[in-house]
């Protein structure tokens, strides 16, 4: 089975190029060729164990070699294409005509909300995003590689962390686990505060009372709500033991899924709660466009007009809605778009680049990125945990100054990619599926000059990013915590995801297995997260384009205006002028809300609910 997936997976040309580069890895036994893997360089090491792994447990196959019966029920009939108005978008000479008051860039939990609202209020909107347009219901699009940045995740220089980006209509709030850290939280709130005191925002801008109602918003509209105690299955009672054992307090997350329900249906997402409501609205629909990349905003003068950029493939799948406003494109033609006012919302790194091509924004787009990185760490239990079923995720605690320790779930194929030694091994633990365990420790990090977002010779993107000494000591001491916890919840080994020397071994490339408190201690503190050799993953990307009060310090005014540029707007997580202190996914809501409020407020027909 490794043979042929090697095979296989070596008429990739990118791999091709490495693998040659190896003087023919994949001819040599497989006792040593997990011990070469682990002596490449970064990114190349993490990213063929990442292809390989998971190719190799992908999907159905991952699911049979685990003896778990797939969650996702592939032979339903997709969902029907829902009935749109007629849509006024028309094709001409290189250009997509619309009369738009805005153009929003990016579909995610910013853009949806801002589409949603300034259509609602008699604003001609239409939301464009990179990504294909996935139906909701049917399947679970969390586990779908083609849904996210680069296949799945994509490392960054220097420190190949693996940062992970929705890639669909809807962005983040379609493939992530939906734990929602309510920006009123005192520790969330704090941050909000500093910034204020630190003169990066207004004195009246987004203050508690105004997050509250806004939040209030999200809460109604997105339909948010707290799990039930039954609701904490196997998986997460490991971290409520564990945290409990060693005096942290266990909290429950709020929820943007439905309770009760599978995976393959549960999620309350941008698509289903504000993008689909909003585009089979009667009057004033809101357009989306998918499949549609924008590549620069074209400004004359002090004014943005329009964007350009090129429709991609559609992803094929069932559930795939291509080209709902029935345009007929041409892919990989470039167009233009024109309109009154344009919306950046694509994300800190998608919104960073944009600006980058369209050399707009001044020196300081795309500096100072936050990453939130954590580390995953897996425990096999001498019983069944089955993290596959129920809820995936309600619990989670925080330690001051800057842990946070947060249950998840997922499949054979993300174990694999998450446990790093021979492929025996892997597959052995693979095996072993429904007594695997686990949740991760993440770090809230600080913004650093060096690490940011930029683009390469080609003009694509890329991300640079360097762990400081101070966040090796504190996300070294959340590794100790979080081993101390797995154990004392009953875990027989704890798997480091690292090839460092942070433990005895047999030989290279053998898994980093923690069995008592002694050795806990001794691998958490040898770990010095050397690039390549030891997983650090990323999912909640902050701060590539400030808010601040000044052009010296930031990207955005306290308008959300690009400075410099009178009608272009930036609004999503990359104006945090910090990290929120949690995943972001509702505060990102609720300054979009805002946002849409403060656009609106001056229109004498505003119906804010």
């Amino acid at each position: 089975m490794e043979v042929e997936g090697w095979e296989i997976l070596s008429r990739d040309r990118n791999l091709t190029a490495l693998l040659d580069s190896l003087g023919g890895l994949d001819k040599r036994p497989l006792d040593s060729r997990w011990a070469d893997l682990d002596k490449l360089p970064p990114p190349h090491r993490l990213y063929l164990r990442q292809r390989y792994f998971g190719w190799l447990y992908g999907g159905e196959r991952g699911w049979r070699w685990a003896g778990v019966r797939q969650p996702t029920d592939i032979r339903r009939p997709p969902p029907r294409h829902p009935d749109l108005p007629p849509s006024p978008l028309k094709l001409q000479n290189g250009s997509i005509e619309a009369d738009l008051d805005y153009l929003i860039v990016g579909s995610g939990p910013a853009g949806s909300v801002l589409g949603y609202e300034l259509s609602r209020n008699g604003k001609r909107v239409m939301v464009v995003e990179r990504g294909s347009f996935v139906l909701p219901g049917n399947f679970d699009a969390r586990v779908y590689p083609e849904l996210k940045v680069g296949g799945g995740a994509v490392p960054t220089r220097l420190s190949s962390i693996l940062v992970r980006n929705g890639e669909t209509v809807g962005g983040g709030s379609t493939v992530n686990v939906d734990l929602a850290f309510a920006p009123t939280l005192p520790f969330i709130r704090e941050r909000v505060e500093s910034w204020r005191e630190s003169g990066l925002i207004p004195q009246d801008q987004w203050t508690p009372e105004e997050v509250r109602r806004a939040y209030q918003w999200v809460v109604e509209t997105i339909g948010t709500r707290t799990p039930s105690l039954e609701e904490v299955n196997a998986n997460n009672e490991i971290l409520k033991r564990g945290a409990e054992k060693v005096g942290l307090q266990p909290q429950f997350y709020d929820l943007n899924t439905l309770p009760g329900k599978g995976p393959e249906n549960d999620k309350l997402s941008a698509t289903s709660r504000l993008l689909l409501p909003a585009m089979t609205r009667r009057e004033n629909s809101l357009i989306v466009l998918s499949d549609f990349e924008v590549e620069t905003v074209k400004v004359e003068g002090r004014h943005a007009v329009g964007v350009v950029g090129k429709f991609r493939t559609s992803w094929k799948h069932p559930n795939v809605w291509r080209d709902p406003n029935e345009l007929a494109y041409l892919e990989g033609e470039v167009y233009s778009i024109r309109a009154k006012n344009v919306i950046l919302s694509a994300g800190t790194q998608g919104t960073a680049a944009i600006l980058l091509r369209s050399k707009i924004g001044g020196d300081r787009v795309g500096k100072g990125v936050v990453l939130h990185p954590s580390m995953p760490l897996i425990g096999l239990f001498p019983r069944d945990i089955k993290a596959h079923e129920g809820t995936a995720s309600t619990i989670y605690c925080v330690e001051p100054p800057a842990l946070l320790y947060e249950c998840m779930t997922g499949d054979p194929q993300y174990a694999a990619v998450m446990l790093d030694g021979r492929g025996s091994e892997v597959g052995e633990r693979v095996r072993q599926f429904n007594q695997l365990g686990g949740f991760g420790v993440l770090l809230v990090d600080r913004p650093v000059e060096d690490n940011r977002v930029a683009l390469d010779s080609n003009g694509e993107v890329e991300v640079f990013y360097q762990l400081t000494e101070w966040d090796k000591s504190i996300l070294s001491r959340g590794v100790h915590r979080a081993l101390q916890m797995m154990l004392e919840a009953g875990a027989k080994e704890v798997y480091l995801p690292s090839s460092e020397a942070v433990l005895p071994r047999e030989g290279p490339g053998r898994l980093a297995a923690v069995t008592n408190e002694k050795e806990a201690a001794g691998a958490a503190s040898r770990l010095k997260f050397v690039p390549g050799a030891t997983i650090v993953t990323s999912a909640h990307m902050q701060s590539s384009c400030k808010l601040g009060t000044s052009p010296d310090n930031s990207v955005v005014g306290p308008d959300l205006k690009v400075w410099g540029v009178d009608n272009l707007y930036v609004c999503d997580s990359s104006v945090f002028p910090t990290s929120v202190g949690a995943n972001p996914m509702q505060a990102i809501y609720t300054v979009a809300k805002m946002t849409a409020d403060r656009l609106l407020r001056q229109e004498p027909e505003y119906r804010s609910k």
